[in-house]
């Protein structure tokens, strides 16, 4: 059975997450109740080893999250966690109807405002890079200040 998860830890060292993230899926991340549904699921498809259900359920804590693109999840589990695609895709169904179905809309919202904020810090980026790229480039030589040869010719 996958340890529960400590909420008091996230708090202390991420509480700009709590911030952003709904308190119902707050309470459905770190319930019990989850914790047993996704042990039993496991279970009920031959999943026996605690490692495996522990990694598991900590990918499926990531996409409650926000952090991991609940799209992804089927993937992650075959890459990180070692399942085979079918058994992750059969998890991944099951875990979407038991858990994901409880705050769908939630979930909704959550990642609408991760997309926000991470293209926000993409046109941030872009903005940074455009005024760096504006720059005419010059390398400074002792005193001189040349401008960068952008002309080779071939040497036979």
């Amino acid at each position: 059975m996958p340890e529960e998860f400590d909420i008091q830890k996230v708090k202390e060292n991420y509480p700009e997450i709590l911030e952003i993230i709904p308190s119902e899926i707050i309470d459905l991340a770190t319930s019990e109740d989850t914790q047993n549904s996704i042990a039993g699921i496991c279970i009920d498809n031959d999943i026996e080893s605690e490692e495996i259900i522990e990694n598991i359920a900590y990918y499926i804590g990531l996409s409650l999250l926000g952090e991991l693109p609940i799209q992804q999840l089927t993937d992650t589990l075959v890459e990180k966690v070692g399942l085979e695609h079918g058994l992750a895709e059969k998890i991944y169904t099951e875990i979407d109807q038991v858990i994901f179905d409880k705050v769908r809309s939630s979930l909704e919202e959550l990642y609408k405002k991760r997309d926000q904020e991470i293209t926000e810090g993409e046109i941030d980026e872009l903005s940074e890079e455009q005024e760096d790229s504006s720059a005419p480039e010059t390398q400074k030589a002792g005193d001189q200040e040349s401008t960068k040869d952008t002309y080779r010719e071939n040497i036979e």
